[in-house]
C-alpha cells in the first residue's frame, strides 16, 4: 500500500487536514453503513443456507432409516413394475 493510500484510510485525520471534504466524509459514512447492512444480510443468507443443509441432512438420514425398514416386494399376479411397500417387522 502506498503511503498516500494509508493516509487516506485514516479518514478523521484526512478530514482534519482538509484532504476530504465534508460531503465526501458524509458519503464515506453512508457507504460504510450500507456495507455493514449488506454484510448483516449476507450473514443471514449464510445462516439460512447452513440451516437448510442441516434440514436436508436430517431428511436424508430419515429416508435412509425408512428404506432400511421397508421391504419392496411384488405381489403375485402383478407386473414387476407395480411395487407395494410394506414395513419390515424388526
Amino acid at each position: 500500500m502506498l503511503p498516500e493510500e494509508d493516509a487516506l484510510l485514516d479518514v478523521p485525520a484526512a478530514a482534519a487536514n482538509g484532504r476530504i471534504s465534508t460531503q465526501e466524509l458524509i458519503q464515506l459514512e453512508e457507504n460504510s453503513k450500507a456495507l455493514q447492512q449488506r454484510e448483516r444480510e449476507i450473514n443471514k443468507v449464510v445462516q439460512s443456507i447452513s440451516d437448510l443443509n442441516t434440514i436436508f441432512q436430517d431428511l436424508a438420514r430419515m429416508v435412509s432409516e425408512q428404506v432400511t425398514r421397508t421391504l419392496f416386494f411384488i405381489r403375485p399376479g402383478n407386473s414387476p413394475s407395480r411395487f407395494i411397500f410394506s414395513r419390515a417387522r424388526l
